[in-house]
């Protein structure tokens, strides 16, 4: 009589029926065989994870490139901005002519006279209307 047993191993999708003249030889085999199929599963899983961590560190690195690279490009337009205005300054006069804010147009009313001069005037006003100055008495 022969003895068998079916194995299959999920993630190899491998499957096997080991057979032998009894069933302790047949459980030895199917157990070596099943570690062998779970080692070459580790070296894939390993081998894997390795190449998933380097594209990953390689799209770190592009990123970390084409970041650089923007902003090495924003940079050198900042300074070639700052040049043109330096550039600018030195060969163009930027005086500034105040005179022409200066308003010269003549006046619709005639000048304030001064406080001083109005009271002086107001003064001299009351003075020469009072009667008792004039020679009258007030009764």
């Amino acid at each position: 009589m022969v003895w068998e047993k079916k194995i299959f191993h999920a993630g190899l999708k491998a499957y096997r029926v080991v057979r032998g003249p009894d069933a302790a030889t047949v459980e030895f085999r199917a157990q070596l065989q099943t570690q062998a199929w779970d080692d070459r599963w580790r070296t894939l899983q390993l081998a894997d994870a390795k190449r998933k961590k380097q594209e990953e560190m390689a799209a770190v690195s592009f990123q970390k490139k084409e970041l650089a690279l923007r902003r090495t490009r924003e940079i050198e337009q900042s300074l070639e901005h700052l040049t043109t205005i330096l550039r600018d300054g030195i060969e163009i006069d930027h005086t500034f002519d105040w005179d022409s804010l200066k308003d010269c147009s003549s006046f619709l009313e005639a000048p304030p006279t001064p406080l001083l001069q109005r009271h002086r005037n107001f003064k001299l006003h009351r003075l020469r209307r009072c009667p008792a100055r004039d020679g009258f008495k007030s009764t």
